[in-house]
């Protein structure tokens, strides 16, 4: 092909894909800027849509400490949960705090049918929520007179049976309880099963 400059034409194919990689970057850029964005417009439209359920004191105090405090205040712990908090899985923290507690459905997390564990513990996640720690669960217990059924969201500490269980605050009469409730990873909750997560600080 008469007139045909190898050089020049590699260079000009060089230049392309320069800029070619260049337009790439920026719409990468731009993509990872809109999904921060995103990810910031949902936290703090999760901020609003889950109002702060309750605010207790949590921490500080041990296991034995929190079981007394459960039995002084004339609160019922099930056998399952008292395996959950005499296991070495059961962690206290020294240091005593006030927690902001919200107790979305998982309807409110946006699964209108359901959920696995995992599913509405990523979704919680990218909402601004955060797992609760598992010495929560008694001291809401002690502290809370409500009567409604309600999971408590946390990492899983295997139950008496062997399978990975969560704390479970329900009532039967006029009792309140402390107990559990399974929680494998792809078991599925119900719409309307309520979760308490610690707000996001």
């Amino acid at each position: 092909m008469e007139g045909f400059n190898r050089k020049a034409f590699d260079e000009m194919v060089g230049k392309a894909q320069e800029e070619a990689l260049k337009d790439n970057a920026k719409l990468d850029s731009a993509n990872a800027l809109i999904k921060e964005i995103k990810g910031e417009k949902e936290i703090a439209e999760s901020k609003e849509q889950f109002e702060t359920w309750q605010t207790i004191e949590s921490g500080g105090k041990s296991k034995d400490e929190l079981i007394k405090e459960l039995e002084e205040k004339g609160r019922l712990i099930g056998a399952d949960a008292n395996h959950l908090l005499k296991s070495e899985d059961f962690k206290t923290s020294e240091s005593r705090e006030h927690i902001d507690l919200v107790r979305p459905t998982v309807k409110d997390l946006g699964f209108d049918n359901g959920a696995t564990t995992e599913e509405i513990y990523a979704r919680a996640d990218e909402l601004g929520l955060d797992l609760c720690e598992a010495e929560d669960a008694p001291n809401l217990r002690v502290q809370y007179d409500g009567t409604e059924g309600m999971a408590i969201a946390m990492k899983q500490i295997t139950g008496s049976g062997g399978f990975p269980s969560v704390f479970y605050l329900s009532s039967d009469d006029d009792d309140l309880w402390l107990g559990t409730n399974g929680a494998r990873p792809g078991i599925r909750w119900n719409a309307d099963n309520r979760f308490v997560f610690r707000r996001r600080k």
